[in-house]
């Protein structure tokens, strides 16, 4: 390994170091509870680490919400690849079932996507090539294996968005609140809506 692949592997462990301390902190405390001195003691890094990486922790949260999200998408589509399709729909389907189901496990990841996810942090790190290099690549894997057709480019662009966006009030709604019904019953009328609006 070269000095400057050695550099640059050090600088990855300490980001997410951060990046997980600050997860970690903002899952007990929440976001408002938590402070960077809590996040640098618990990472093992000097406090001007963190500004080497993030400007605030609303900067951190953002890319914790963002790194989440890819990896669920992530995780999602290639559970889809494990299955063949004769109908596109039934792919994204199989997609969004996967997302349910996740998203009904980990709670805590459905609370971060749920009130933190919006569409301008989406967009705003689509159109940064450092750090929306991830979300970039899951969004046009999506793109060509995923999406059936009819729909324009622009449309194709937003449509992971939506998708997440749909699934994770409508579960967080349905298991935190119990509305308008459990999961159960709610589940099999949110993936039939999927179908109608990619249909």
């Amino acid at each position: 390994m070269t000095a400057t692949a050695r550099v640059e592997s050090k600088k990855m462990i300490k980001k997410n170091a951060l990046l997980d301390a600050a997860f970690d902190l903002f899952a007990k405390a929440g976001v408002h509870g938590a402070t960077i001195d809590q996040i640098v003691e618990k990472a093992g890094v000097a406090k001007g680490t963190f500004y080497l990486y993030f400007k605030n922790k609303y900067d951190i949260l953002d890319m914790i919400v963002i790194r989440k999200t890819s990896a669920l998408l992530r995780d999602a589509i290639m559970a889809s690849k494990t299955r063949s399709f004769t109908d596109r729909i039934d792919e994204v389907l199989c997609v969004a079932d996967y997302l349910i189901d996740h998203l009904t496990q980990d709670k805590l990841m459905m609370r971060i996507i749920h009130k933190n996810l919006s569409f301008s942090l989406y967009q705003k790190v689509l159109n940064d090539p450092a750090r929306g290099a991830e979300l970039k690549k899951i969004v046009e894997e999506f793109k060509k294996n995923v999406i059936c057709d009819g729909y324009s480019e622009q449309e194709i662009d937003h449509l992971p968005f939506i998708l997440l966006e749909m699934i994770g009030s409508v579960c967080y709604s349905s298991i935190i609140n119990n509305e308008p019904a459990p999961l159960g019953v709610v589940k099999p009328i949110l993936l039939k809506t999927i179908r109608k609006i990619l249909a």
